[in-house]
């Protein structure tokens, strides 16, 4: 939508028509190639004009890595060289929630200033004799714990707090967002402000105590230690002993006047639609490459707002600006206390033939009336498969069950659905006329299926991707199939439902995050009644929370064990698995015994790394074929 320093929307009327000429920055999706000379390799490519590109660079034998950063230069251009040992090396570089991969590369000599072999096991230098490293770690509430044990980051040159976070979160796969002036508002699905709790959010400490500055402009030096913990009240509760600054919720006064002036100036536009929506900028459709950016952008937002809005009425929206929410003027009678929720959608079809083209955003109070329309804006992708016209907005009918179209306006070229409504619900952009049965079933789709990314970076999950797409137990949508997208709680659990046919009867259970109209609804109900998922005291269950590896372990074990025990063969050879906690110990056992889930070279089970859906592919397929 409408950011600061980036793509401006600028709406006029002229004769009815609405024009949206856009100023857009220079924007690349990030490229990546690499480059051997000797002992020093290169890796350059194109990304974002000004980003900061985290380079990962690891030896095929898991045992050597390198990590850097740089920053592309004002023509998106970007090239990093540093020394390796000698061995065959495959390079990742990340930048702005986007990843992409080298080729493999042979490096056939040592550096001259490195040890030849090597420890097995350490980070190689950089090149620059003045690197340093600290070690981050990523703590969050009681529910999630241990998000990201003490890792180590490495840089040469200068590094902040959050250069550090965003390298070792893009490495990792691992989802965040970033709020206006670089704080950040969310970690893997753990999101500031929580409802109940307005100063609830994410903090940083150095070497065990609070910087007065923001990580944005906090330097770390070699050997420090740096902890990302979140809090329920500002920091008190970490034993800070005042409320930190980036705690307390505002609006930038500037974007809300421009935001303001844009939604007000669609009003003749909105009123006169009668029924359909309405398409503009139909000839400068979105690419498939800025659908792609945007959408990873997108994946990597999380929208949790709550906000008070006297009877003035006023405009709320969160950091990305992915959801915009307008009261005019005497839309108000009162004071209200606005809760805006996302919810994943990935594109999951609906029991009506609509496929959600968008993240659902459940707006609270539900069904609170309005003297005048409120009006809301939604960004999302618009990918080259989805047919222009059937794009439309719609709000979830909870008597019905369904989700109902309703008119509004549909920007092609900037991702954005504007609509008017009198009420609270859920609502979302949606794909109408979707059949359940030629999406869901990708045997019809194989075809025109793109398994490049698979092929290219994931060959070893390749057989059972293509397995599993299809039987349709498995599928991708109009991104692909993202194999390196990380799975949620839920996501996994309809995966072992599909895969085990599972079919729990009996009434519906308390779930109090898990809401009646969501994809996920009956899965997790399902999940939840077989024992698969363990919820917590407050009866929450986290179903859009990421899998780490030991939760994948946990649920496998929770719904295989009984039907088919394990051998009882002992404690598995992971070289970490001494460090595992004791209640997943069980289940790693179980796991290794069945062949389930493997290693990695080095030896580690890697549990608390987050799971990807190559790797859920790999496991659904090995209970497919034993099923």
């Amino acid at each position: 939508m409408l950011r600061r320093l980036s793509s401006i929307i600028c709406i006029l009327l002229c004769g009815g028509l609405l024009l949206f000429p856009l100023s857009n920055a220079l924007v690349y999706a990030v490229t990546a190639s690499a480059s051997v000379n000797g002992s020093v390799m290169t890796v350059s490519g194109q990304a974002t004009a000004g980003e900061r590109i985290s380079v990962i660079v690891e030896r095929s034998d898991g045992k050597h890595s390198y990590l850097g950063q740089v920053t592309a230069a004002s023509n998106g251009n970007y090239s990093l060289s540093f020394g390796l040992d000698q061995g065959t090396y495959k390079a990742t570089v990340s930048a702005g929630g986007q990843q992409a991969q080298t080729g493999q590369q042979t490096v056939t000599q040592d550096p001259v200033n490195n040890n030849p072999g090597g420890d097995g096991g350490s980070i190689i230098a950089a090149p620059d004799s003045n690197a340093a490293q600290a070690s981050v770690s990523i703590k969050g509430d009681s529910a999630n714990g241990l998000i990201l044990p003490a890792t180590e980051w490495q840089w040469t040159g200068s590094c902040t707090v959050l250069q550090a976070l965003k390298g070792l979160l893009d490495s990792q796969g691992i989802n965040y967002q970033l709020g206006a002036g670089g704080y950040v508002a969310s970690i893997g699905n753990l999101t500031e402000k929580k409802p109940g709790y307005p100063l609830s959010g994410w903090l940083f400490r150095v070497n065990g105590a609070f910087p007065p500055s923001g990580a944005e402009s906090t330097m770390i030096k070699n050997g420090d230690n740096v902890e990302w913990l979140y809090t329920m009240d500002g920091g008190k509760d970490l034993g800070a002993t005042e409320i930190k600054p980036e705690m307390i919720p505002v609006l930038d006064e500037q974007i809300s006047k421009e935001l303001t002036g844009m939604l007000e100036n669609l009003g003749p536009v909105l009123s006169a639609l009668k029924g359909s929506s309405k398409l503009v900028n139909a000839n400068e459709r979105m690419t498939a490459a800025e659908a792609q950016l945007l959408g990873k952008k997108l994946d990597s937002n999380q929208v949790a707002i709550d906000y008070k809005l006297a009877s003035a009425g006023g405009i709320v929206y969160d950091p990305a600006q992915e959801l915009i929410v307008f009261f005019p003027g005497g839309a108000l009678t009162g004071e209200i206390a606005l809760k805006a929720a996302e919810e994943k959608s990935n594109g999951v079809i609906t029991n009506n033939s609509i496929q959600l083209r968008s993240s659902v955003f459940n707006l609270q109070p539900d069904g609170s009336q309005f003297a005048k329309p409120v009006r809301i804006a939604i960004k999302f992708p618009v990918y080259p498969a989805s047919v222009a016209e059937n794009l439309t907005p719609a709000w979830f009918n909870n008597a019905a069950g369904e989700w109902e179209a309703m008119p509004g306006i549909i920007d092609l070229k900037n991702g954005t659905a504007i609509f008017d409504t009198t009420h609270f619900s859920k609502f979302a952009v949606v794909e109408k006329g979707k059949s359940p049965s030629s999406t869901d079933s990708q045997a019809n789709q194989e075809a025109a299926f793109d398994y490049a990314e698979v092929e290219q970076n994931y060959p070893w999950a390749l057989t059972a991707i293509k397995a599993l797409s299809s039987q349709g137990i498995m599928v991708g949508s109009n991104r692909g199939f993202e194999p390196g997208r990380v799975i949620t709680r839920a996501e996994l659990a309809a995966l072992m439902q599909r895969s085990l046919e599972a079919k729990i009867t009996g009434p519906d259970l308390e779930l109090r995050d898990v809401a009646d109209g969501a994809w996920y609804y009956s899965v997790m109900q399902i999940a939840v009644k077989a024992g698969w998922i363990n919820g917590y005291p407050d009866k929450t269950y986290h179903p859009d929370a990421v899998v780490n590896r030991y939760e994948a372990a946990g649920m496998l074990y929770n719904a295989l064990n009984q039907s088919k025990p394990g051998s009882g063969a002992g404690e598995p050879d992971y070289s970490d698995f001494g460090k595992a906690p004791t209640w997943v110990k069980p289940a790693l056992g179980y796991v290794a015994d069945q062949g389930l889930m493997r290693g990695f070279p080095d030896g580690s089970f890697g549990g608390s790394q987050p799971m990807n859906r190559a790797q859920a592919a790999v496991i659904i397929w090995g209970i497919v074929n034993d099923r």
